[in-house]
């Protein structure tokens, strides 16, 4: 008797979550037919709400659960495509095959303007303006695909993260550093959020007269491609390094702000317009500091997987001193300097 309702409690359990089998699943291809791996596949609500994640295996194939039948949207992205999107999506409360998803290679066509746009001023006219539209929208689509593939944890991967700090004295310079190998990659770049940016800039003050550090905070994804950032940054395109087969897409702040502001780079392929490398630099940084003393830079690769994932970055910024009495914690202009560096030295282990 106990052994028989110890069975009726276990297939009560069990058998909701096989009825509960509601989802989408397929396969991505490019234009010859060849399976595309981890192309990032997400479905939404027709209100835009991303409602479950899948990244292709190697075969390209995908597999999305969902809590609940109903209307979807899927969106399907790979570095290196153009984006495809299926609309109206009847899902019943079952899993369901959906047609095979073919997506066709991202294509830049740069107008001459490109050579003639270096240094200086920010100077995005129509005609660039008509070529960074598809240059962000890649450059976008290229880092949320690498952070939610990271995020779904398919890969692992072994770390090296080194901390070094340098404090100059008046006799001599203090230079200590600290190496540790972590066993996971996620996203070097810290960002609270674009809102939360918006509304405090990208640095934070310490609290109190004599405690706390400054923090500061890079941009991912969401933040450089929100609509806040995007309308209030410029974006223009500059001369790449002859060569480097590279499109270079700088941003700066416009305007004037009281917040700690970042400006900086996208540099893409010019022939997949993969993400090769994010550079950022903090403008109106306290303490009256130079132009590059806050800022970082990560660079991408292609995984032995193939996966694009962040291969090695660093950050740094200033030191802040410790502040006599009953003066305020702040940034001097060289009191020294802490820089935090990483890279990827084993894949799968």
């Amino acid at each position: 008797m106990r052994s028989h309702l110890g069975l009726c409690l276990l297939t009560a359990l069990v058998i909701p979550g096989l009825l509960a089998g509601q989802g989408v699943r397929g396969s991505v291809v490019d234009d010859a037919s060849r399976p595309i791996a981890n192309a990032l596949v997400e479905v939404s609500t027709p209100a835009g709400e991303v409602v479950g994640r899948a990244a292709t295996n190697q075969g390209g194939a995908y597999l999305v659960r969902l809590a609940t039948a109903g209307i979807y949207q899927l969106r399907v992205r790979a570095i290196g495509y153009a984006q495809v999107r299926l609309a109206e999506l009847h899902v019943p409360a079952e899993m369901i095959e959906l047609p095979v998803v073919r997506m066709i290679e991202a294509v830049a066509v740069l107008p001459e303007v490109v050579t003639r746009a270096s240094g200086g001023r920010c100077r995005s006219t129509p005609e660039t303006g008509r070529v960074l539209a598809p240059l962000l929208d890649a450059a976008a689509s290229a880092l949320e695909v690498m952070e939610q593939t990271l995020a779904l944890g398919r890969s692992r991967h072994v770390v090296e993260i080194v901390q070094r700090s340098a404090l100059a004295t008046r006799r001599d310079s203090i230079i200590e550093a600290d190496t540790t190998r972590l066993g996971g990659l996620s996203w070097p770049v810290v960002s609270p959020g674009a809102e939360e940016l918006r509304a405090n800039g990208f640095a934070s003050a310490p609290e109190g007269r004599r405690g706390g550090r400054w923090v500061f905070y890079g941009p991912d994804a969401a933040v450089l491609f929100s609509e806040w950032f995007l309308a209030g940054h410029c974006f223009d395109l500059i001369e790449a390094e002859p060569g480097s087969g590279t499109i270079v897409v700088r941003f700066e702040p416009t305007g004037r702000s009281d917040k700690v502001r970042v400006g900086g780079r996208l540099v893409l392929d010019q022939t997949s317009l993969a993400l090769r490398e994010l550079h950022f630099h903090h403008r109106n940084v306290p303490g009256n500091l130079p132009d590059g003393a806050v800022g970082g830079s990560v660079h991408f690769a292609l995984g032995a997987d193939g996966a694009w994932r962040p291969e090695r970055w660093r950050m740094w910024a200033p030191i802040a001193l410790p502040a006599r009495a009953g003066q305020l914690v702040r940034l001097q202009r060289n009191p020294g300097t802490v820089e935090v560096s990483g890279r990827v030295v084993e894949e799968n282990p």
